[in-house]
């Protein structure tokens, strides 16, 4: 109970105060091509909350308490650098961005049939992690351990991976607003090939030195250590296959938000993420009588089955994404909005 008030305290204070402009301003330096403004921003927002961390957790006892002001305060101070660039002189003087405070309801309306449809997808991607690593937990202390590190540890090719695509985003919207198409199928055609390129050689570069990395988040004096370890090491090869499909469907559908292709996309993954992997995964994993739910067929393939679960749906959504980008149907979506505006 203890644990679950830290959480919620944390939580309330974290996510209800300033996340939403720091995001948004950062969005916009990206947008117009000066990711440097919001790479410096983070690095001040890293650094302060590291600061406040110490004294408020430490010095002055609050705990995880502190850890939520600790973060709240940087993210503050973030969007303060982030409204000081919007508002500087040279930013005013090129994008006018001073005298566009009044609601623009065509704008605000455009801006909701994007966000929207995006906002399901990645909370449809998120529930799905979530209930997945839920699942290896149910399944016992050793699965969830094992998939705990591995996804942080793969993580280390996600971030990355999803700042290549949000680069192809940007630079395939751009294309698309100059009028260009053939260069914007190009620049997306090699942003999705990077993503691609860089999660293999990272993926693979983690499961050849597992056996060193994975012990790094064990304590060995752990009875399980053994265990978690030698599961760890198997579970990063079948990472590999899972992180470069993901890293193509990522790629994919941030290419064809750049060019204004969001309902179909995120309809797909909506449906094969709670209809097709959630289920899977319960189906693949469980014995009888094990799961979280009996309606279910239940294999019972312990944690190798969750993982080809997972395998499945990343090869099959990525199949999917990577299909209507090459068929070019965005193009016409582009030109659509390119000319509303």
């Amino acid at each position: 109970m203890r644990h679950r008030c830290y959480a919620s305290g944390y939580s309330t204070l974290h996510y209800g105060n300033s996340l939403f402009f720091p995001i948004i301003s950062a969005n916009r330096e990206n947008g117009i091509g000066k990711p440097v403004i919001t790479l410096w921003v983070a690095i001040a927002i890293v650094v302060v909350n590291i600061v406040l961390n110490e004294w408020f957790m430490f010095r002055l006892g609050w705990g995880m308490t502190g850890a939520a002001w600790a973060t709240t305060l940087s993210l503050l101070i973030g969007m303060v650098l982030l409204l000081k660039i919007f508002l500087n002189r040279k930013i005013c003087k090129q994008f006018q961005s001073h005298r566009v405070w009044w609601p623009h309801w065509h704008a605000i309306r455009y801006l909701f049939m994007l966000g929207v449809p995006l906002g399901l997808l990645m909370t449809s991607d998120l529930t799905g992690v979530a209930l997945f690593q839920i699942m290896q937990v149910k399944l016992g202390v050793i699965e969830g351990a094992a998939t705990q590190i591995v996804m942080m540890l793969i993580s280390t090719a996600y971030m990355p991976t999803l700042g290549i695509a949000q680069a192809g985003t940007t630079l395939v919207g751009q294309s698309i607003g100059a009028g260009n198409m053939y260069w914007a199928k190009r620049l997306g055609n090699v942003a999705i090939a990077l993503c691609i390129l860089y999660t293999f050689v990272v993926s693979a570069l983690l499961a050849l030195n597992g056996h060193w990395l994975v012990p790094l988040f064990i304590a060995t004096a752990d009875p399980q250590a053994v265990a978690v370890t030698s599961l760890s090491q198997t579970l990063l090869w079948l990472a590999i296959v899972y992180n470069v499909f993901n890293a193509l469907s990522i790629s994919s559908a941030f290419c064809l938000q750049g060019t204004g292709d969001v309902k179909r996309p995120s309809l797909f993954a909506i449906l094969f993420s709670w209809l097709g992997f959630v289920p899977l995964t319960h189906i693949l994993t469980f014995g009888q009588e094990e799961g979280l739910v009996d309606f279910l067929p239940q294999l019972g393939w312990g944690v190798l089955g969750e993982w080809l679960a997972a395998i499945l749906f990343t090869l099959t959504l990525s199949s999917l994404l990577f299909w209507r980008w090459r068929s070019g149907n965005w193009q016409r979506i582009g030109q659509t909005f390119n000319c509303s505006d």
